[in-house]
């Protein structure tokens, strides 16, 4: 009895370990269906629709999710089960399996004599059992119980795989832009990329920053056969009209800009990447005074004067600036058609220059 007893329970094992074996082909064809069939469908939209990033990055992450998914759930949880199956199914679990496959030979056969076997171990003298027991053992033994597992089944579904893989394989050789283009697209879904069109957008506008509360002009030129009419500046759900200076020049003005401005230029299908006009703040000179230095000739005590916009001194006086700014990173002194740069120490900016002449003095801030 030993030995049939063997000889069943390696047959139940062959039987479970081919199960999960299948389990586990079955898993890789599937996974190889589901992102091969996905990698079409998302490849295709984005081809020819040229989405918008908030949508690339639902595929993106939705592409993202479907591959962790089938990684768990068809290749490493099949795997896992594969190398313990052992602990994975019973022998009781095995032998329903296999009883419905072999229904009219095996049926019930195997189970009862599986739960036989666990009886002659409370009663190892019940020579009725034990025999038993070595007839159904027997008569089992003629079953391949292994071959309940159909490999027809992986058959059919490979020939449902080979569609799409064949299809992603023969796109890729031949015309491997409808793939490699959407897919970066797609792995970039920040960038907004501009659908092919019949004219080409060029922004003349390159640096976009402005002063506080001044003017700004922005500017674009279009070419090509099929120029829209009208291009806008869309800023905070609102568009506003550019205007036409000539048949290819667009100009907009930002009137008196007081914060930074998020934008994007649209005209006709054409769509620009979100820009923002920086503000800086405006440079200030809050303040200045004057040490006036007279000539030794002239016997006068030195003064100091402060924002005075005129001054009349003897020939020869020294004249020693120091001025308060704010929001400024260099300072330029005009002396007629003469600029001399001002340095800063400690925050003050100091300048000074010796008159021989009549002069105008005219200050620059700039940050």
């Amino acid at each position: 009895m030993t030995v049939q007893h063997d000889l069943l329970t390696q047959n139940i094992e062959l039987f479970i370990r081919k199960f999960y074996r299948f389990k586990l082909l079955k898993g890789i064809l599937m996974a190889v269906l589901l992102l091969c069939s996905a990698l079409l469908f998302f490849s295709a939209i984005e081809f020819f629709a040229y989405l918008p990033p908030s949508i690339r990055m639902v595929i993106f992450y939705l592409f993202i999710g479907l591959s962790l998914y089938i990684l768990v759930f068809y290749l490493a949880i099949p795997l896992y089960r594969l190398f313990r199956y052992r602990k994975q199914m019973s022998d009781l679990d095995a032998a329903i399996l296999i009883g419905r496959h072999f229904s009219e030979q095996v049926n019930d056969k195997l189970l009862n004599t599986l739960q036989l076997k666990e009886k002659i171990k409370l009663q190892p003298e019940n020579d009725l059992l034990v025999e038993a027991i070595k007839q159904r053992t027997a008569q089992l033994s003629l079953f391949q119980f292994s071959h309940a597992v159909k490999n027809n089944d992986l058959v059919k579904l490979f020939r449902w795989v080979a569609i799409p893989l064949m299809l992603v394989l023969v796109i890729w050789a031949v015309f491997p832009d409808f793939v490699e283009k959407p897919a970066s697209r797609i792995v970039d879904y920040k960038t907004v990329y501009q659908k092919p069109l019949p004219y080409e957008v060029t922004l003349l506008t390159t640096k976009l920053e402005v002063v506080q509360h001044d003017d700004f002009i922005f500017k674009l030129e279009v070419t090509g056969d099929e120029i829209p009419t009208d291009f806008y500046v869309e800023t905070e759900g609102l568009r506003y009209q550019m205007e036409t200076t000539d048949l290819i020049r667009r100009t907009y003005l930002f009137k008196k800009v007081a914060a930074s401005i998020d934008f994007v230029i649209v005209g006709g299908d054409y769509r620009s990447q979100r820009m923002t006009l920086e503000v800086r703040p405006k440079p200030l000179l809050l303040s200045y005074k004057t040490e006036l230095d007279f000539p030794s000739y002239t016997g006068r005590v030195n003064e100091t004067v402060r924002d005075l916009t005129f001054l009349s001194v003897p020939e020869g006086s020294a004249l020693n600036w120091t001025f308060s700014v704010k929001d400024t990173d260099s300072l330029l002194v005009s002396l007629d058609s003469t600029k001399f740069i001002v340095t800063a120490e400690k925050g003050e900016w100091f300048f000074t220059h010796r008159i021989l002449k009549s002069t105008r003095c005219q200050t620059t801030t700039g940050n």
